[in-house]
């Protein structure tokens, strides 16, 4: 069943790929701080000796990936200005076939986000959103 989930609706469901992780939920709504911090009090009291895996054997990306991306969380309108912006620089390459698209529309945002958690962070990453927003 988790193979199935994993390999398969996790590749089709993507509106956050940090959250599409074993264990994740990709529904999963934030939490506020103030609710971040009183789950974290329960823990600490229920499961003094827990430990808190940010990587496992089955991660499907590093910790850094998985972080830019969740950043993206905090930026909603600059990150649908710029995935929009970059469909149009790249509508000319899509392949389109009768009622086939390729890459799909799915796989498309999906990649656009797998390129953030690549990016390279500092100065490059600053640069890289500088040019990628859309033009006035």
């Amino acid at each position: 069943m988790a193979k199935s989930l994993e390999d398969t609706a996790f590749y089709r469901y993507h509106r956050l790929l940090a959250l599409n992780e074993v264990g994740g939920d990709p529904s999963a709504q934030a939490l506020s701080i103030d609710a971040f911090h009183e789950a974290m009090k329960v823990r600490a009291k229920e499961w003094p000796h827990g430990m808190t895996a940010t990587a496992t054997h089955d991660t499907k990306r590093g910790e850094d990936a998985r972080a830019r991306l969740m950043s993206l969380a905090e930026i909603p309108g600059e990150w649908a200005s710029a995935v929009a912006r970059w469909k149009i620089l790249n509508a000319p390459h899509l392949v389109v076939a009768g009622e086939m698209r390729a890459p799909s529309a799915a796989f498309e945002y999906m990649l656009y986000q797998v390129l953030v958690g690549a990016w390279p962070s500092g100065k490059a990453m600053v640069r890289f959103w500088s040019e990628c927003r859309p033009m006035r």
